[in-house]
């Protein structure tokens, strides 16, 4: 359940209204203006019968106002986790300033609705949605269980590419092992402080190696100290 504000910072127009209206009508949903003038601005919420990411919603709303600027795309749109019903009272209750475009959320009497808790966090969007996807399908999947290592991972996408058809076919192999890694540690929700690939390093890896000479037994060595070891002993 999402709880959303559109404000163009030009007002509602008859166009803009029409297409949200359009959007919105597809899932349980009200919207509203809210104020006059260039200060009107947009007020909804909608209720999807199934799990739908934010950052989904947002690109569908953004789709249709194209002319956007930058700031408009960065702020004109706020989408939060709807958590109670206030939300849908405070806008449709209003008797001033407030016109109601659509609503078919109506709650019968004594509906409970799956409203999450104020503290919920799922509004945070994924680093990636594949990898969120992923993760989904591999732990609901019977037919991969614990641990979820680099081979029980590697079955799995191998299996959704080429049996079961459902995701896109990763063809290059070095891709391929990329994304299962870090499938890996998303998975595992494990930091790692080096990299898997042994031709990059971090600055501390990169130190480390700075310091040690190509015998591997000299670290660390202050110049002064240097000038003391002769050639042979280096």
């Amino acid at each position: 359940m999402w709880a959303i504000t559109i404000n163009t910072g030009y007002g509602v127009t008859q166009k803009d209204s029409d297409q949200l209206v359009k959007m919105f009508s597809k899932n349980r949903s009200f919207l509203v203006t809210e104020k006059t003038g260039d200060k009107s601005h947009y007020h909804g919420g909608i209720y999807f019968p199934k799990e739908c990411i934010m950052g989904n919603v947002r690109n569908q709303i953004l789709r249709m106002f194209p002319d956007f600027d930058e700031k408009q795309k960065k702020h004109a749109i706020i989408i939060k986790n709807w958590y109670n019903m206030d939300w849908y009272q405070n806008y449709c209750d209003k008797d001033e300033d407030v016109q109601v475009l659509h609503d078919t959320f109506k709650p019968e009497f004594g509906e409970v609705f799956p409203f999450p808790d104020p503290d919920d966090k799922q509004d945070v969007r994924p680093v990636s949605a594949w990898y969120h996807k992923l993760e989904k399908m591999i732990l609901e999947d019977i037919r991969f269980e614990e641990p979820y290592d680099e081979g029980t991972v590697l079955l799995a996408l191998n299996t959704y590419q080429f049996v079961d058809r459902t995701i896109e076919v990763i063809a290059d192999p070095k891709q391929l092992q990329q994304k299962c890694r870090a499938l890996v540690s998303y998975i595992s929700k494990k930091a790692y402080k080096s990299y898997n690939n042994k031709r990059f390093r971090t600055e501390d890896q990169e130190e480390d190696e700075c310091n040690v000479c190509p015998m591997g037994r000299v670290k660390s060595l202050e110049f002064s100290n240097l000038l003391n070891y002769s050639y042979e002993q280096i």
